[in-house]
This record gives structure tokens, sequence and C-alpha cells, in this order.
């Protein structure tokens, strides 16, 4: 999220340099993102100063698409400005998987590798030719040895089709694998998952962390 402005400004100074929709939605949405505190936001918003963006309208549609993944990705996975999404995602009363991502990704501690990423895919649109960042699934935490979907749902409804792509190549390269970590799950959910290759659901940290900790 950003201060109040913050957001609006940014869209301005890009409408006036950048005459591409699709990069301005792809620099906004990033700092308005439900993890990312006011103060991340506004120095994500910090980052497009007028010279940076003189030089992202200097470039093609594609070449543009690709210098904005590669900046979102430096941002969101810097190790300084991730432990801060973790701890504001941790405090997020209102948004109980969030406030659970933010929770588990404080207890693996120095084994976190991503907080709340999205997997985006690269395309060519047939039609436009333009080129996209399109968000396949999201890796809710990874660790070292592990990719951990959080959820306060109860039951499976759309974990079974998520749990596919994250144990596919595009969002886990190195096969790493998947537990869920389900405080109200049913046995019904935990079975699903479970026969549909799910490492385990937990339903509470001290569980969860044990599993982790057997990982080979």
């Amino acid at each position: 999220m950003y201060s109040p402005g913050v957001e609006h400004q940014l869209r301005q100074e890009i409408d006036a340099v950048v005459n591409d929709i699709d990069a301005r939605t792809f620099i906004v949405r990033t700092g308005s993102r439900a993890d990312v505190p006011e103060a991340v936001g506004d120095l994500w918003a910090s980052r497009w100063g007028h010279a940076e963006l003189l030089r992202l309208a200097g470039l093609s549609q594609a070449a543009r698409q690709d210098h904005v993944a590669v900046r979102v990705r430096e941002l969101l996975d810097d190790p300084v400005v991730t432990l801060e999404r973790v701890n504001h995602a941790a405090a997020q009363a209102g948004d109980p998987d969030l406030r659970l991502q933010g929770q588990v990704a404080r207890a693996v501690g120095a084994d976190l590798v991503r907080f709340n990423a999205e997997v985006l895919t690269r395309s060519l649109s047939s039609f436009t030719g333009k080129v996209r960042y399109r968000p396949i699934t999201d890796v809710d935490v990874e660790t070292t040895k592990s990719i951990i979907e959080v959820t306060s749902q109860v039951d499976a409804s759309g974990k079974v089709a998520q749990l596919q792509v994250l144990l596919g190549m595009e969002a886990n390269p190195h096969g790493k694998p998947v537990l869920h970590f389900m405080p109200n799950a049913t046995h019904g959910a935990e079975t699903a998952l479970t026969a549909s290759g799910s490492h385990g659901v937990y339903r509470d940290l001290p569980a969860l962390l044990a599993a982790l900790h057997a990982l080979p």
C-alpha cells in the first residue's frame, strides 16, 4: 500500500512520460499489495523518478515489461523488504490468510527464501503482439527445502488444482516438497491433499516445524 496521495502521483508521473498502460499497471499494483507496508510502497514509488521513467519510455514494449518484472522481483525478494512484509502480514488481523502466512514465515526464520511471491509467466499475445507477465499462482512461504501453502479455509476447494501448479517446474523448479499449513482443515481436506501429492497437512506450528526439520 501507499501513503495517501502517493499512488495517484505515481500514476500521473508514469502517464506523463511512458505511454504504456500495461507498464503503469504492473508498477502501481506492486506497491499496492496487501503485504506491502506504506514505507515499502512509498520506497517503490520513489524508485520511479523522471530519469528512470525516461529510460523506460525508450524501451520497446517487451523490454519494458521485462525491465519492470526484474525490478519487482528485486524489491520483493530483498531480505530487508521481505522482513518488513512478513512483519506487516503477521499483524493483519482483518486478513486471516495473510496473517497466517506472516506467522509461518516468521516461524521458519533464517530458512525463509521467498514470501508471498507471485509466480509469473511471460507470454506473447497472438492478437496484440504484446508481452505480458501473467500470474499462475502464489508461493506463500518458500524455505530452503520446501514450499508451504498457507490457508485458513477448512476444505481443499481450489487447493488440489493449485497443488499441481506448485509441484510443477514453473513454480517449483527445484522439485521441493509442498506442505500445507491449514489450522482449520477437515480430515477430508487432509486426505484429498495428501492423495494429490502434498507432503503433509499441518494444523499447528510446532507440528509444521517438526516436519520441516525432518526433511532431508
